[in-house]
Order: structure tokens, then C-alpha cells, then sequence
């Protein structure tokens, strides 16, 4: 393998490496050794024909599978996309550090190119498409000098430089094709593929969701969805700061590690009704607001079946368009009866400051203050004996519930059930091993109702992802959330949250992240995502793309017919004689004369006649009958 093919194959291992780096699954601590391997690998080309040098390589790449096996036999499959994007990336930089002059690089480009291809599931848009734009033409490029080798020729050669021109002129035809094949063909990205229908096929472990009830204590490994479950979108006015906790149930029994609903703020009778919500229709719900935000929200969720309907204690009124709407005495609202064969359904909630409610109906505080007796494990008992110790006469309850919160979130990191070390009761989390939200919220609830505050615990999600430029939002199924609310009769429902993973004070979005800098692809992106059978028709029915079209064939035919004219300006003895060269297949070296050519090649009578008689026009017209070279 020459020299050159040898840079742009470093180009492409640093390509490779970003791909994986870019997808925030791989922690730097792996990603800066393969860089740094990466741009050693000229210092180590001296020693990659040393046998030593093989044995070492091959024996790291062992070691590394047998770590990352050992990890996934322990912790099950969450870490299983991490663990197989750093072997993936450890042999790019292991295959690069092992090319030699006589080596084949195609498993080099194959692994390459698989990186490429199963990373863009997994990054943000905007920074996959500048990356893959950068490795398309390293890619070409590498392959021209390839076939360049396979024919005998010397790659590095000053000769081969216009091979970079044409490799870049194919990457450019390459990219401008897909992309107006992906541009003009709908397509339907909420159809399930069978890489999803294998995974559930096999038994992977429990999937992170929204659920109505709380059991703690489920054993087994869990696994992660990025599934939209709920699209946000402002319709009218601005949210510069969009509430975090959607709640679509709310928890107040608790029994041998068990969270469930009262039933009677569900049963339908006189006090079924939500407090301080006024029924407009059946279609629409609102209460009286002390400053509206004149902030309307369109909320769609793509959860068949699902009966509740997700809103933040901000909302003042909630409406559909068509579907009955019920209320609950929790503050909840679900939909009485759901369509047949519903895919997706959409209601719309306005935000804004609701009155100071009051106290809690009666019936509801005594379910709320109802005291934890024997389920508070003894390490919870002395966890409760050292706040008492820290707390100052005449504390707000709503103090000592943030007081309560700080430190129960503090007691253990975030980890999800299954994972090595994971609580499997409250003891075990006040033991300081790491658990999930549901153990943290039913640690300060109990703790709460220990200290006489009415608590109950929330479960919903947690909005991570809003665009602010766009006033867009997404939730995720991973984003299953349990938190505890306090009521107070000034504010309503308060928020306290012991989990230490939601502790993050700011909204977290790749893609808007980088949308201030790389705007215009990011849109583009979204736009084509987006591109359905409806929009093919308007488009394929509006005279502007049409003229569009027909502008860019112009272009493209005036470029081919310059290129063409381009050729023609070759002397005529020049291009005959390179057409007779194609004719008998042969292939002329970087800056060998017709005459060194005649000599060096060896063919059949017939075709060496040929060549000598168009060796010889050639000489006569351009070198006055000398030979070229002599």
C-alpha cells in the first residue's frame, strides 16, 4: 500500500472514530486513545511487518472483547451499543496500524463503511451530515488509488493527481443522486422495522415506560426506548421556559412496596369532578388563572390506547377537537373511550399562573398524610434521626420537603433495575446503592408523610428535549418519570424530585444545540424526515420546482458539453492514439512516452502490429518522425 493511500486511510480511520464519537454513546476516556493511536500510526510503519508487532495488536483486540464481554455478562444488555461502538472503532484503528504494502484494505473500508452506517441512527443530524459529507470523498478517493495499485501502477506517482479530481467528482454525482432519491420518494418512518420486532423477540429485559402503578422491587435487566411518545408544539404565543413534569397519574396508596391510584378520586359519584376545574363541554376543561401566559400548546401523542392525557401544573385549560374528555379528583384527565385503530391523537393545552387553589379536599389529605409505619426500613429511620438533627424550629414544610429532597437525592447515583449494584428494596437505597426515580420518590414521600406533610407520589414524563427556536418539543419513552408533589394552598401542587439523573436544571437537545450554527441543514434535515406521499404531490404540482428542475439539467448539460469541448481541444493524433490504447486495454504509466510504452509491453502479433503503426503516426505528426524520449 503506497503512501498515499496510506494518508487518506488515516483520514478515514479519524472519520470513522468521529462517527462514533459524535453519537454521545462513547465517553471520551475511549475516544482520545483511538485519536491519539490514529495519528501515531505513521511513527509506526517501520514495525508493522514485524511479526511481534502483529501478535501485540491481535492480543489487545482480544483483551478488549474479552473486557467488554465480561462487562456485558454483568450488566446485561444496556451498555451492549457502547460496548460494540468502541470494538467496532478499536478495530478501524487496529486494521490501520496493520496495513502493510502488500496488505488488502478492503476489510478496512467495509468496517469503515459499516460505522458510518449504523451511527447515522444514532447522532444528531446536523453534525452526521457535515461529518459524512467529509467522508464520502476520502472514500472515493481512497478507492481510485486502490484500483490504481490493482493495475501494477505506482499510486504515488505525480501522475495520479487528477484521480483526487475524479474521486471528488464522483462523490459529488453520488451525494447529488441520493439526495434527490431521498428528496423526491415519501417515506413512513413510524413503520416498524424487524431489527425492532428481533429485539422484542428476544427476551431483552423489561422496557422503560409510563405506568399507572408502582411495584418496587422488579428484578430483571430494563432497556431503553427513543421512541416518540409525545410531540410538542406551540401554536400560539411564546414559552421560553416550557414546564419539565407532564403528570398523567398520580400515586397515594402505599403497601408492601407498592404504589397504587385511591380509588376515589376515580370513581364516578358527586366528588369525582377535579377541584377548581370548571367542565366548559365535554370536549374542553379550564380554571381560573391569575396571568395567562397566552401560551397554547398542541400535544400529540402516538401511544395507542392510551387512555390518560399528559399536562404540567401549569396548564388552565385543556381541549380536543373531537373526543370526550373526563376528569379526576387528582387533577388527571383521561379519555373516556378510545377509537378503533387510533395511530395517533392530538389535544391542545393552554399554560399560564393557575389561583392559589386552597386546601386539599378532606377526604384527599387524609389519604395523603396516611403515615409509612413499619414500610420505612431501619436505615430510613436513621436517615430521618439525622434531618431532625439539622432542621430550625418554624421551617416551612415546603422547606423541609426541599430540605428532604437534597438529601435523599445525595444518598445514592441513578441506576436503572438490573444494573450491577441496583437497590432491590428502600434499604438498599438508604444503604447508598444507586437506584431507579420510582425509589428515590417513594423514599421522600414516605419520609414526607414521617414529618406529617400530606405528599403523593406523580408518575409521567420528563421533558428533556425542546428546540426553542422552533418552540418544538419531543418525549420519549425512555422518559418515564416518578416524582413526589406536595399541595400547598397558595401554588398548587409543588414538585420535588429525589432522583439525582433529573437534577439537570437545563433542557438537553442535540439537534437544537447546534441548530445556531448549522440552521440551514438541520431544517433542510427535518424537511426531508418529513416528506410524506401529500407533500410529493403539492411539490411535483408546483411550476417552481419544475423550473427548478429544468434549471439544474441546463446546468448539468452545460458542464458535460464544456467538459466534452474540453476533450476536443486535445490534438487528434493525442486522442486517436489514447482511444487505441483503450481499445487493446492497455494502460499508460504517469509520464511514459508512446516509445517507452511500445517497448515495455508485450502482446500478440496482431495488436502489436497495431500499436506500432499508431506509435509511429503519432511520433511522425507531433515529434517530426523522432521517437518520443530519445
Amino acid at each position: 500500500m503506497g503512501n498515499r493511500l496510506r494518508k487518506i486511510c488515516l483520514y478515514l480511520t479519524l472519520c470513522s472514530t468521529a462517527f462514533v464519537q459524535i453519537t454521545g454513546v462513547v465517553g471520551w476516556q475511549w475516544i482520545l486513545p483511538f485519536f491519539a493511536l490514529t495519528l501515531a500510526s505513521p511513527l509506526f510503519q517501520s514495525w508493522i511487518e514485524r511479526p511481534s508487532w502483529k501478535i501485540l495488536w491481535n492480543a489487545g483486540v482480544l483483551a478488549l472483547f474479552a473486557l467488554l464481554a465480561l462487562d456485558a455478562k454483568e450488566t446485561g444488555v444496556r451498555y451492549l451499543l457502547e460496548d460494540g461502538l468502541i470494538l467496532a472503532a478499536f478495530c478501524q484503528v487496529h486494521l490501520l496500524n496493520n496495513l502493510g504494502r502488500r496488505q488488502n484494505p478492503d476489510l478496512f473500508f467495509f468496517n469503515g463503511f459499516l460505522i458510518a452506517l449504523v451511527t447515522a441512527f444514532f447522532s444528531p443530524d446536523s453534525s452526521y451530515i457535515l461529518l459524512f459529507l467529509a467522508y464520502v470523498p476520502g472514500l472515493f478517493f481512497a478507492f481510485q488509488l486502490r484500483s490504481i495499485e490493482q493495475a501494477g501502477l505506482d499510486p504515488d506517482a505525480p501522475g495520479t493527481q487528477p484521480e483526487a479530481s475524479r474521486a471528488l467528482r464522483i462523490s459529488i454525482f453520488a451525494l447529488a443522486f441520493s439526495f434527490l432519491g431521498f428528496g423526491l420518494l415519501p417515506r413512513d418512518f413510524q413503520r416498524e422495522g424487524w431489527a425492532s420486532q428481533f429485539l422484542q423477540a428476544q427476551n431483552l429485559g423489561q422496557q422503560v415506560g409510563f405506568s399507572d402503578r408502582i411495584e418496587l422491587g422488579q428484578k430483571g435487566p430494563t432497556r431503553l426506548s427513543n421512541k416518540p411518545v409525545l410531540e410538542l408544539r406551540v401554536i400560539k404565543g411564546k414559552l421560553p421556559f416550557p414546564p419539565r413534569y407532564w403528570r398523567g397519574s398520580t400515586l397515594s396508596l402505599f403497601h408492601s412496596g407498592r404504589w397504587e391510584k385511591d380509588p376515589r378520586t376515580t370513581h364516578p359519584g358527586k366528588n369525582k369532578l377535579p377541584p377548581y376545574w370548571h367542565q366548559n363541554s365535554s370536549l374542553s376543561w379550564e380554571r381560573k388563572a391569575r396571568a395567562e401566559e397566552n401560551c397554547v400548546l398542541e400535544v400529540k401523542t402516538s401511544l395507542p390506547g392510551m387512555q390518560q392525557l399528559f399536562l404540567p401544573e401549569e396548564s388552565i385549560q385543556i381541549e380536543t377537537r373531537n373526543q370526550a374528555i373526563q376528569g379526576h379528583q387528582d387533577g388527571t384527565f383521561t379519555r373516556p373511550w378510545i377509537p378503533v385503530n387510533e395511530e395517533s391523537f392530538s389535544y391542545f393545552l393552554r399554560l399560564g399562573r393557575p389561583q392559589s387553589p386552597g386546601r386539599v379536599p378532606s377526604f384527599l389529605r387524609s389519604t395523603l398524610l396516611i403515615p409509612p409505619m413499619d414500610q420505612l426500613p431501619q436505615g430510613g429511620r436513621a436517615f430521618l434521626d439525622k434531618v431532625r438533627a439539622t432542621l430550625r424550629p418554624g421551617m416551612s414544610k415546603l422547606r423541609i420537603a426541599r430540605i428532604l429532597a437534597e438529601k435523599i437525592s445525595a444518598l445514592a447515583p441513578y441506576l436503572l433495575p438490573g444494573e450491577k449494584g441496583a437497590a432491590r428494596n428502600l434499604q438498599d437505597l438508604f444503604a447508598g446503592k444507586g437506584a431507579h426515580c420510582e425509589f428515590f420518590a417513594t423514599a421522600l414521600a414516605l419520609c414526607l408523610r414521617e414529618f406529617h406533610i400530606p405528599a403523593r407520589v406523580a408518575t409521567g414524563f420528563l421533558l428533556r428535549e425542546w428546540d426553542s427556536l422552533r418552540n418544538r418539543g419531543t418525549i420519549r419513552q425512555k422518559d418515564a418519570h416518578a416524582w413526589v408533589e406536595v399541595p400547598d394552598p397558595k401554588r398548587g401542587w409543588v414538585v420535588f424530585d429525589a432522583t439525582p439523573a433529573a437534577s439537570a436544571p437545563t433542557l438537553s437537545n442535540p439537534e437544537a444545540a447546534e441548530l445556531g450554527k448549522t440552521g440551514f441543514l438541520s431544517e433542510l434535515w427535518r424537511s426531508l424526515l418529513g416528506f410524506d406521499r401529500k407533500q410529493q404531490r403539492a411539490l411535483l404540482s408546483s411550476p417552481s420546482f419544475w423550473l427548478s428542475l429544468m434549471g439544474l439539467a441546463m446546468s448539468l448539460g452545460t458542464v458535460a458539453l464544456l467538459l466534452q469541448r474540453r476533450g476536443r481541444n486535445l490534438p487528434r493524433a493525442f486522442r486517436e492514439y489514447n482511444r487505441l490504447l483503450r481499445r487493446l486495454k492497455i494502460q499508460r504509466k504517469p509520464h511514459e512516452t508512446p516509445g517507452e510504452l511500445l517497448r515495455r509491453c508485450r502482446l500478440p502479433p496482431e495488436k502489436r502490429l497495431r500499436l506500432e503503426a499508431g506509435t509511429r503516426k503519432l511520433e511522425e505528426i507531433h515529434y517530426g518522425g523522432r521517437q518520443a524520449g530519445s
